[in-house]
């Protein structure tokens, strides 16, 4: 269950660097960056990310837009951000799925799937 289970020393290692060293979306750090700094893997890092985030409910969000990488959200507006950039991936996977299967881009654009418009 989520929140439950202990930290590795892996976990309580980068979530130490990225609260030290990248806290606010101003301070991202990229995971090339992180990697060299832990001496892991981009990958590596990123899963350790990703569980951080779902097993131990520490807010850490990305960005692809310079200074793109990963931080420490410490305000609204960067929560904010990291959940729409969040429902844009679902979207887009959506619509890979979907593409996959079979449907056309004309259904999917159709559906709504596809905005070209940028949302406020």
């Amino acid at each position: 269950m989520p929140g439950l289970t202990p930290m590795t020393a892996d976990e309580r290692d980068l979530w130490e660097v990225l609260d030290s060293h990248c806290r606010g979306r101003a301070n991202a750090r990229g995971t090339r960056w992180l990697a060299a700094y832990m001496g892991w893997s981009e990958r590596y890092v990123r899963e350790v990310k990703r569980r951080l985030v779902i097993w131990h409910h520490r807010p850490v969000g990305s960005s692809t837009v310079p200074p793109a990488g990963l931080y420490v959200v410490a305000a609204e507006v960067e929560k904010q951000t990291s959940l729409r950039q969040l429902d844009n991936r679902l979207k887009h996977t959506y619509a890979l799925r979907r593409a996959l299967s079979g449907a056309s881009i004309e259904d999917l654009v159709r559906q709504g799937v596809f905005q070209f418009a940028e949302e406020k």
